[in-house]
């Protein structure tokens, strides 16, 4: 058998989201339950970390990113200066990583889940 391969892919219909699981019931449904309906709406855009082995995948992690505004008055005054009454921001809003995969210190899936949500945020 092969070593498995991991990308980051959009959420499309093909995956099977219901065998995911972080060990947090409430993550585990919001991924099998909501995300694709929230996607739909237009809420945010979630994209899985998927394991590819020969003839089969597995969604293995996931982050769901939302747009924001950061209101200036609510910010440190240190950061704000200069800045209008709103500034338009992202939010990481879900980012949970499969149980199988937390032992694997060298690879540090979480990690690189958060690096990749921010490269979506700012390509």
């Amino acid at each position: 058998m092969t070593d498995p391969t991991y990308r980051v892919v959009r959420l499309a219909p093909e995956h099977d989201l219901e065998a995911f699981d972080c060990g947090v019931g409430t993550y585990n449904e919001w991924l099998a339950l909501r995300a694709a309906t929230s996607v739909q709406a237009g809420i945010c855009a979630v994209y899985l970390l998927v394991e590819e082995t020969t003839g089969s995948s597995r969604v293995v992690g996931y982050y769901a990113i939302n747009p924001t505004q950061v209101i200036r008055d609510e910010a440190p005054t240190s950061f704000t200066r200069g800045w209008p009454d709103t500034v338009p921001a992202w939010k990481i809003g879900k980012l949970a990583l499969h149980v199988d995969l937390r032992a694997d210190k060298d690879a540090q899936w979480g990690r690189q889940l958060l690096r990749d949500a921010l490269e979506t945020v700012v390509s």
